[in-house]
Formats: structure tokens, C-alpha cells, sequence
């Protein structure tokens, strides 16, 4: 392991943790808050920005929480080796120690909770039931020997939390109303980031399988894996379509940046996945500035 630089400058190490916390990732948590923010700008004409912004700051730290507990418990557990096709982790690497990686969750962690009481106060219970339950599955995303990215069950996280339950949500937070639209275009947001991490499987898949990680990929195959890609950019189209939400035009262009994005996806392999991961990122984004 690398020797860290214990005179690293303050430019030096905002950059370093500015890359640790994956910040290419986060539209996995913006998009859906945006489209939250789209369905009550619908109903108010006007957003009540302290909420509105906070929410997103919210959920991002959420996603960053969630990252860096994955970054550290597959560090424990032995997941990161010369064989990862991924980005290379900062504990492996030697940028960062176990101990201060567990001090960067451990900050992040409070500014969530800091930022989810704010939103409990203007929210209430529903909204500590989101709260409360992001936490959890950010835990449970990895951190334990039954967890559910080795289980096969993080899409269904993945598609609630960073779709439908996050846009809903934020509808709420901002009109006190939960409104169907936010569950629909939500669940388009849900499906890309479910995409996301079904590009992520497949590129892992060897490795995965090596370290008893039962992904969908790794039980039903890469063949499955294709299939599966193709309906995750997909239904975002059809929530379009379904609630008329924009013009026909609209739609069918989001329809056609599917398509290409899919074309480039089925030209990949190995590392230049991690490519398509960074545009299915801004397929999300796309989406929810449409929606918006």
C-alpha cells in the first residue's frame, strides 16, 4: 500500500475526496429529486427553495454515504484486487486509511441526519420513514455477510429509492400531497439507475462470482443482463408516453438517445463499461431536465 503524504496540501486532498466520492454517480440521486421537483412545480407555480434544495443536498449525501460504506466494507471484505475492472478505490490505493474513510461516513452520515431532521420538521413521520429506511439500506447495501448487493436483491433498492419513493418524496416536502405523476415519471429515474447498476454487474461479473456475489447477473447470466439494460432505458420513455407529461417530440427524442446509448452498450466490454456507466448517468439527468 501506497505511503499517504502527510503534507498533502488542502487543494490536494478536496480533490482527492472530491473523486472518492464518485461525484459522476450522483445523478442517481439528483434526477429523481428534480422530477420530484418538476410534478410540484406543476401543482405550486413556485418552489419553496430552502426545502427544495435541501432535499436534494439530502439525497446526494445519501448516495455518497452509501458509496463510501461500499468502498470500505469491500475493502474488508477482500473485493478489491488486481483483477477489479472498476475505478480503482482510494483504500486499496493508498490515498485514504480504513480509519479515515470510517470518519468520512461517520461526518457524512450526521450531515444527512442533519438535513433529514429539517425535512422531518416539514415533512413529518412519512418523511422519517424515508429517512430512516435510506439509512438502513445504505447499510445494508454491503455492509454485512447477507447483504444485498450479494444477494441479488439491490435493484429493487436501487428502483425505489433513486426513482419513486425519492420523487414522491420530494413532491410531498414541497405540496404536502402525494402525487401519482411523481410515482410514475419517478419510476422512470428508478429504472436508469437500476440500469446503472446493472452495467456495473456485468462488467463485475467474474469478479463477483469469485467473491460469492450473487448478483442477477451472476444467477441469470450477461445474456439476461442485455435484456435487462434495454427495458431499464426503456420504460423512462414509456412513463413519458403514458403521462403525456411532454410533447410527442420530446419523448420520441429521449427514445432515440435510448437507442444509441444502447447500441454503444452493446459494443462494450470490460473496462469500457465503465463509459457506459457514466453515460447511462447522464441518460438519468436528460430524463429528469425533460421532465423538468
Amino acid at each position: 500500500m501506497a505511503q499517504k503524504n502527510s503534507h498533502e496540501s488542502f487543494g490536494g486532498r478536496l480533490r482527492k475526496w472530491f473523486f472518492i466520492i464518485r461525484p459522476f454517480t450522483l445523478s442517481a440521486s439528483v434526477a429523481p429529486v428534480l422530477t420530484g421537483w418538476a410534478v410540484a412545480l406543476s401543482v405550486t407555480r413556485r418552489l419553496n427553495w430552502p426545502v427544495a434544495v435541501v432535499t436534494l443536498l439530502c439525497a446526494m449525501c445519501l448516495q455518497v454515504l452509501s458509496n463510501l460504506i461500499n468502498d470500505y466494507c469491500d475493502f474488508r471484505k477482500g473485493n478489491d484486487d488486481e483483477d477489479r475492472l472498476g475505478p480503482a478505490r482510494a483504500i486499496s490505493k493508498g490515498e485514504v486509511t480504513s480509519k479515515e474513510m470510517f470518519r468520512a461516513i461517520a461526518i457524512v452520515a450526521l450531515l444527512a441526519v442533519g438535513m433529514g431532521c429539517f425535512l422531518v420538521w416539514k415533512g413529518g413521520w412519512p418523511i422519517v420513514a424515508i429517512g430512516i429506511t435510506a439509512l438502513l439500506f445504505a447499510w445494508l447495501y454491503s455492509a454485512t455477510s447477507h447483504s444485498l448487493s450479494h444477494l441479488g436483491v439491490a435493484d429493487l433498492f436501487s428502483l425505489s429509492y433513486y426513482g419513486f419513493i425519492a420523487s414522491a418524496g420530494t413532491c410531498f416536502l414541497l405540496t404536502g400531497s402525494w402525487m401519482d405523476e411523481a410515482l410514475w415519471l419517478g419510476l422512470g429515474c428508478g429504472s436508469i439507475a437500476t440500469g446503472i447498476l446493472n452495467v456495473n454487474n456485468i462488467r463485475d461479473v467474474e469478479q463477483d462470482a469469485k467473491h460469492g456475489k450473487k448478483t442477477l447477473i451472476v444467477r441469470l447470466g450477461v445474456g439476461f443482463g442485455r435484456v435487462y439494460y434495454a427495458c431499464c432505458l426503456l420504460l423512462p420513455v414509456v412513463m413519458l408516453w403514458l403521462t403525456r407529461w411532454r410533447s410527442w417530440w420530446a419523448t420520441a427524442g429521449l427514445g432515440m438517445v435510448a437507442v444509441g446509448l444502447y447500441l454503444l452498450f452493446l459494443r462494450s466490454s470490460g473496462r469500457q463499461y465503465n463509459r457506459i456507466l457514466m453515460l447511462t448517468g447522464f441518460f438519468d439527468l436528460l430524463y429528469a431536465l425533460i421532465v423538468l
